[in-house]
């Protein structure tokens, strides 16, 4: 049980220190609050929404007198977690998720450090950027890089189109 009680301690400092660095860092910044971007362009040109997409919300919230942001969610078209990173980049707010403070360390832990997929400060480019270096020191195998979802707006890598054809790249 005291076990326990000292892991939710850490797991509440975690919180705490988070929350105390994300308000230092909004006293020391001197920009507006407010970007100006209307959350309907945002949801537009982050690919969310369809200009249909959204002239069909537009008209749901006109005739139901809610926020946009509610519109699109209710109507199935936005996760409700994209809403948020959407008015918080809008107004130039961090988001704090809790669960995720505390989560994160635990599983970044058990990744090893050859791992990018679902780490916070890594992905797919750097993935990318660890096999080239990888090759160009002489390595010749790559054990396991699944970089489908990055070259989707690809249509030409030399990495894949000049690999040798025993490749399983």
């Amino acid at each position: 049980m005291g076990n326990r009680q000292g892991h939710d301690q850490d797991e509440l400092d975690a919180i705490v220190t988070a929350l105390e660095d994300l308000v230092a860092r909004r006293s020391a910044s001197t920009s507006p609050r407010h970007s100006g971007r209307l959350l309907g362009m945002l949801l537009v040109t982050r690919g969310y929404l369809v200009q249909s997409e959204l002239e069909y919300a537009l008209a749901w919230q006109e005739r139901s007198g809610r926020r946009l942001g509610q519109v699109v969610v209710d109507l199935g078209l936005v996760r409700e977690e994209e809403i948020v990173e959407l008015l918080a980049e809008q107004h130039r707010l961090d988001v704090l998720d809790p669960a995720k403070i505390v989560i994160e360390p635990i599983f970044e832990a058990d990744f090893e450090d050859t791992a990018y997929a679902y780490r916070p400060a890594r992905g797919a480019v750097d993935a990318v950027k660890e096999v080239h270096r990888q090759l160009c020191q002489g390595y010749a195998d790559v054990v396991d890089a699944d970089v489908s979802r990055y070259l989707d707006p690809v249509s030409y890598c030399p990495l894949v189109h000049e690999a040798p054809s025993n490749s399983s790249l």
